[in-house]
């Protein structure tokens, strides 16, 4: 369901992933009411996603393999899209940005992935400027030794962020106070 009009959506399948899984991509291009009657409608393309989460050197050379098919994908349909599209690309990536991913590889994994997709033609981690001086997007029972680690990142094109105002991770947990992975938006 959504209140904006969908032009289309398809649903995609990572060719790299585990032979039991089928993760992939959703994308949907939807179309934004216009700011007057003489203005032509915009559209916003959306990707989601969740890309591999174990970290073994074979499974992370899988996940870098689907957030380059996803980056190509990306650049295909905005390079046919016409001017002034929004793009964002955004989901569970299970790539660590900040201190986790520091201690695990010295951040060159996450490094990797935003030159990935800046080169797609997104120019922005959305999630990583949120969560800078707020909340992590994983968040795991506290501890003094727990490092800060956001695998959620929306990565946007310059037409998109030049219409944001602010980004805030909100944390999204259960009835019973536990975490929820892959909250719902409403």
């Amino acid at each position: 369901y959504s209140r904006l009009p969908i032009r289309r959506h398809e649903e995609h399948v990572f060719n790299a992933r585990r032979a039991v899984s089928c993760k992939g991509w959703l994308e949907i291009e939807m179309e934004l009411p216009s700011a007057s009657e003489a203005e032509l409608p915009r559209r916003l393309l959306l990707f989601n996603t969740h890309l591999e989460h174990a970290h073994s050197e074979r499974w992370r050379c899988v996940r870098e393999q689907q957030w380059r098919q996803l980056a190509g994908r990306v650049e295909e349909v905005m390079n046919h899209s016409p001017r002034g599209t929004l793009v964002v690309v955004l989901g569970d990536f299970n790539v660590c940005s900040d201190d986790l991913g520091v201690h695990i590889d010295g951040g060159a994994e996450y490094a990797s992935i935003c030159e990935t997709m800046r080169v797609a033609g997104l120019k922005a981690d959305l999630v990583q400027h949120a969560h800078a001086a707020g909340l992590p997007t994983m968040r795991l029972a506290p501890s003094p030794k727990a490092l800060r680690c956001s695998v959620d990142h929306a990565f946007a094109n310059a037409a998109f962020v030049n219409c944001v105002s602010q980004t805030i991770v909100v944390d999204t947990r259960g009835l019973d106070g536990s975490p929820v992975s892959d909250p719902r938006v409403s």
